[in-house]
């Protein structure tokens, strides 16, 4: 009999990878089902962080939430980072 003791349950990273995929793809079947229906307002943006920085595109009347998303979002993450890396006495 092989030694199976090396392979295990997928954790908490491996779900959350999956759970990503899966909103990306429920977002690309709503977009596919809205287009179809027709008389649909154009709009959208696109956040990518790069460590605390955000740079934002985006065009249409949803650009603006996605700058306030981004800076919201900018600004938990530089203070989580503060919390995280305070010196322990």
């Amino acid at each position: 009999m092989s030694d199976m003791s090396y392979v295990t349950a997928p954790g908490w990273p491996m779900l959350l990878i999956i759970l990503g995929f899966l909103l990306i793809f429920i977002g690309f079947l709503a977009l596919i089902l809205t287009s179809i229906r027709g008389n649909v307002e154009w709009g959208g943006g696109l956040v990518v962080f790069i460590g605390p920085i955000p740079i934002v595109i985006g065009g249409g009347r949803l650009s603006k939430f996605a700058v306030l998303m981004a800076v919201l979002l900018a600004i938990a993450m530089l203070i989580a980072l503060a919390l995280w890396t305070k010196p322990r006495l």
